[in-house]
């Protein structure tokens, strides 16, 4: 393994500026009026000459630069020449001295080496810096390279048995999470079922009225048949008097008796108003089927609502579905809004036909409960592209915009406590979600909301169709 201290290791300047460099940079400087050059290391001993070797001069030198109290550059000034001396800074700390002795009478070129100096001195540090870094890099590769092949397969062992380890984990896992998924969608769908049942719950009320509504009438009209065939009855028996008299055409002494019955058979039917009853009985029979058509339409969409539904997608005419929803709701909705139809034409859309259902209810019961006295509510259907979009509209109390983003989350509703679960619109969106599908919505408090469900005909529910249901 690398040891981060292998990186806190110090270079001195002979390791990170070769002796070549320094040389490439003396004729530079000779040109310029040097003299000599000279490098001493930080202990000020003297570490590298190019023509500076009087011993005087160097013993000045490290004089002066043992007094220096900080890193500045500066000159010394001895006889007939002078000496520039350069602080070579690496991390913080001088790591060499760069000095420079300029040509006898070359005093006036003190200024372009001082330049000069300064430049070198750059020139050096960022090379150190450079240097360092590679140098740096070359050992880190060094280490990697030398860990034994030994240490590798130990780790490469461990690796293959850890990996063994995770493998068995991961099984073991994707068995749980596929029976915890099962178990998910068995309780998500009985969550559906439950609401589906508790909404029914809530509109038996309704249903049943709607259902007594034709049994009433139904029940007066046999009523009535019931006295209408005891007046028949009465007539019936007159005719059949007639009966024996119906051997020919006149019979001696009997006229007068036949016409008897003749005049108390026509008293009857006055009485009884026959004309009246063969017409009315007619409407009557007309209405009680109308009523017990009502009552088997009622009962069959309560049953396909209370049913779980299949568990594949199927083709489903959307707008029958809307029309199934509204014939449950009807009594709910009659006394509480108007309701505007505006079916476009659609294709037979692959679904779960009972959960768009589902849909439809909530959305209707919540627009119904959202309008006070009287309203609207407007329900659009169109095919567009490749989309079939569905509008509900009412106007209604309408949502805060403080709560429209939070009426599809589970549990969050506004009604009182006992009025409502939670779950309506957020069943609303699982299902619309499932289905490949959007739902939008758009709200100004005291005037109303539009729900736009946005169904794709191509959804996913096409493949599943094709390997498991009708679609």
């Amino acid at each position: 393994m690398i040891q981060l201290e292998n990186f806190d290791r110090e270079f001195s300047f002979e390791q990170l500026v070769p002796e070549a460099v320094i040389k490439s940079v003396i004729p530079f400087l000779k040109k310029m009026g040097a003299d000599g050059i000279a490098i001493y290391s930080p202990d000020f001993s003297l570490g590298f000459t190019d023509n500076f070797a009087l011993p005087s001069h160097i013993d000045i030198i490290r004089n002066t630069l043992k007094t220096l109290s900080n890193n500045q550059a500066g000159k010394i000034e001895i006889s007939v020449s002078d000496i520039l001396y350069f602080p070579i800074v690496h991390e913080g700390e001088p790591v060499a001295y760069f000095v420079i002795r300029l040509k006898k009478n070359c005093r006036d070129h003190t200024d372009i080496l001082m330049n000069a100096g300064f430049l070198l001195m750059k020139f050096f540090h960022h090379f150190m810096e450079m240097n360092q870094k590679m140098m740096m890099a070359a050992d880190l590769h060094t280490i990697v390279v030398e860990d034994s092949f030994t240490e590798l397969k130990e780790k490469n062992q461990k690796l293959e048995k850890s990996e063994k380890k995770y493998r068995d984990l991961a099984k073991s896992l994707e068995a749980e999470v596929e029976k915890k998924t099962k178990e998910i969608k068995y309780k998500q769908a009985q969550l559906l079922h439950q609401d589906k049942m508790a909404s029914i719950g809530q509109l038996a009320a309704g249903v049943a009225h709607e259902i007594n509504n034709p049994i009433g009438f139904i029940n007066s009209n046999l009523e009535t048949l019931k006295r209408y065939h005891e007046d028949l009855k009465s007539l019936i028996l007159e005719y059949r008097k007639l009966i024996p008299f119906a051997s020919g055409d006149k019979i001696p002494g009997k006229s007068e008796e036949i016409k008897n019955l003749i005049d108390n058979i026509r008293q009857i039917e006055n009485m009884i108003e026959i004309d009246f009853i063969s017409e009315d009985i007619v409407a009557l029979l007309h209405e009680s089927q109308d009523g017990i058509d009502r009552i088997r339409k009622i009962v069959t969409t309560l049953k396909d609502f209370a049913h779980p539904g299949k568990d594949f997608p199927e083709f489903a005419d959307i707008n029958q579905n809307i029309e199934s929803t509204l014939n449950i709701l009807h009594n709910e909705i009659k006394h509480k809004a108007d309701v505007i139809k505006d079916y476009g034409k659609l294709p037979d859309l692959c679904c779960y036909p009972r959960q768009l259902n589902q849909v439809f209810m909530n959305i209707l019961v919540n627009a119904v409960q959202a309008i006070e006295t009287h309203g609207t509510i407007s329900i659009t259907t169109r095919h567009k592209d490749t989309n079939i979009l569905i509008l509900f509209s009412d106007t209604g109390s309408g949502i805060p915009k403080k709560n429209l983003r939070k009426i599809f989350d589970p549990f969050f509703t506004t009604k009182e406590v006992g009025k409502g679960t939670g779950l309506g619109l957020n069943l609303v969106y699982g299902i619309i979600k499932n289905h490949g599908g959007r739902t939008d919505v758009a709200s100004v408090a005291g005037k109303g909301t539009q729900f736009v469900i946005t169904l794709p005909l191509n959804s996913p529910l096409h493949k599943k169709g094709q390997n498991d249901g009708d679609c």
